[in-house]
């Protein structure tokens, strides 16, 4: 079988469900996280449509809380062993475990010559990686 990318369109109520398993959350959990409501929350994981901004917030509170969607289409997750986030002008972004989009998003930033930090830490918070960035380009790599 394929592997296909899995987006807040394509994600289903399995994959929410698998997801607040993994993470052990709750809907109300999962509603603090993504500023949807509860009831926007069961609604979705019973079959229904809701609307494409409630989708989004949950998709994207998932990803940010290391949640990696499988088999698009398919009720596929997998809770990551790690985060990234990118640090700029005193404001944290959280990429989940997209370490590609952090890296490009932190080159595009630096290109205006800002510093900009990339990390990677595992879900206990342990360092991992961290990277500097200016000039669009790494600077300094601190491996732990």
């Amino acid at each position: 079988m394929s592997m296909t990318t899995v987006t807040y369109e394509t994600m289903t109520p399995q994959h929410v469900k698998a997801a607040r398993a993994l993470l052990d959350w709750n809907a109300q959990d999962l509603s603090e996280n993504c500023q949807a409501g509860v009831s926007t929350i069961r609604v979705f994981e019973s079959g229904k449509t809701i609307r494409p901004a409630s989708r989004q917030a949950i998709y994207d509170a998932l990803v940010k809380a290391g949640i990696e969607f499988l088999n698009g289409g398919e009720p596929g997750v997998r809770l990551n062993k790690f985060v990234m986030s990118v640090f700029h002008e005193g404001e944290k972004m959280n990429y989940g475990s997209q370490q590609f989009m952090a890296h490009q998003d932190a080159r595009e930033l630096s290109e205006t010559g800002a510093k900009v930090i990339v990390e990677s830490r595992k879900l206990s918070g342990k360092l991992l990686h961290r990277s500097l960035y200016m000039g669009g380009k790494i600077i300094e790599n601190e491996k732990t």
